[in-house]
């Protein structure tokens, strides 16, 4: 308990410090790196874009910029985080191996049935090698699919497979969520709030299942050369595990910190190091998978990373364990230069220019004018074409 109190005071000095974004080195590296975010945000069309930074182990900025709907304050406006939820899932996992409950080569048949006869393990799924695929998209909560309708349908859809390629996919961690109850004999969604979200004291982040105070994230957007609404995804509690999570950039940079500093209020740091030690290639470049994170490096470890992305929402949490910096970045729209706004932020630290991502939104924009003209054109062609019809038969 008094480790988790003393993350708490931890804490309590960001919370006291982030409305000023103290810690970049001086008044002007953070009016430039304010100015550097409101541009990419407007110049991308995006509606509400989040960004948290830890530089030395310590809290040295969080901003927000657009616009908020639903009850958030200027500095915590919630969005999806999507597929970094599969961190959180990961850890509960090693949580569960640290109580000796759950081992890394288990066999998935020793706790989900229909896997009796496949030698498919607990590793194979955090390292996305089972060889599955997505074939089930998440489903609304009154169709009542249970997970063993979930299961059954996505195996149904799945040819057998070999085991060793790497193919990212949400049903590993779907089933890993399904194990983490099997194993601990408490709901997914409960066990994640209960063992991560309240040791950390993540105050705005939850399920859309576990929160009866739920306040909704901002709405996601589509911003190709214009912002329109988009349809919001299924909370599909199948797909919790995988996706579910709803966060702020400041909840998801605490949450950052206890994994930067191997803080032992979630797990030892031999899990800490084994989550983000390579386990194999994957198709994205130079970067391996480890047990949920994706790592550049591996005697000296360069950078750990996740990206998250669902219609309308976009996320990354991306580190560099060598200097104890991280940087999370999140919006709702489908088009947002995470990447780019990762290098800007690491440019302004390290007292570099800051070089803005290029934006697409003109381009979309004249593809946009040109599809109305097109169109145009034709149905005024159409009308001609009727009229001069007409006029001939007079």
């Amino acid at each position: 308990m008094n480790k988790i109190v003393s993350f708490f005071l931890t804490l309590s000095f960001f919370i006291a410090s982030s409305s000023v974004n103290a810690g970049l080195e001086d008044a002007a590296s953070q009016k430039a790196l304010n100015e550097a975010l409101a541009s990419i945000q407007k110049s991308h069309n995006i509606p509400t874009l989040s960004v948290a930074v830890i530089d030395g182990g310590e809290f040295v900025y969080t901003s927000s910029f657009g616009e908020f709907k639903h009850n958030a304050t200027e500095q915590a406006p919630r969005l999806r985080v999507a597929s970094i939820t599969k961190l959180f899932t990961a850890q509960a996992i090693m949580q569960l191996v640290e109580l000796g409950i759950v081992q890394l080569d288990d066999l998935v048949s020793r706790y989900i049935e229909q896997f009796d006869g496949s030698k498919t393990t607990v590793e194979d799924l955090l390292t996305h090698g089972s060889g599955l695929k997505d074939v089930v998209r998440p489903s609304d909560a009154d169709e009542g699919k249970t997970f063993d309708d979930y299961l059954s349908e996505s195996l149904a859809g799945n040819a057998p497979s070999t085991l060793a390629t790497f193919q990212y996919a949400d049903i590993n961690y779907n089933i890993l969520g399904k194990i983490v109850e099997e194993a601990s004999g408490v709901a997914y969604v409960d066990y994640v709030h209960t063992n991560i979200i309240e040791r950390l004291g993540l105050k705005n982040t939850g399920f859309y299942q576990t929160s009866a105070d739920f306040v909704e994230p901002e709405p996601p957007n589509h911003n190709y050369g214009i912002i329109t609404q988009a349809s919001e995804r299924p909370y599909d509690v199948n797909y919790a595990p995988s996706e579910g999570l709803i966060s702020t950039a400041s909840d998801m940079a605490i949450w950052a910190l206890a994994v930067l500093t191997e803080h032992p209020a979630l797990l030892s740091v031999e899990s800490y190091r084994d989550m983000q030690t390579p386990r194999g290639k994957t198709n994205w470049g130079e970067l391996q998978i480890a047990l949920g994170w994706q790592v550049l490096g591996y005697e000296i470890m360069q950078l750990a990373q996740h990206a998250g992305g669902i219609t309308g929402y976009k996320a990354l949490v991306i580190s560099y364990p060598l200097k104890k910096r991280a940087i999370v970045v999140m919006a709702n729209a489908g088009e947002v230069p995470r990447w780019g706004i990762a290098q800007a932020v690491n440019q302004a630290i390290d007292g570099q220019d800051i070089v803005l991502p290029e934006s697409s939104q003109g381009r979309y924009r004249l593809i946009l004018v040109a599809s109305v003209l097109v169109i145009l054109g034709v149905v005024g062609f159409l009308v001609w074409r009727r009229s001069s019809k007409k006029t001939q038969v007079k």
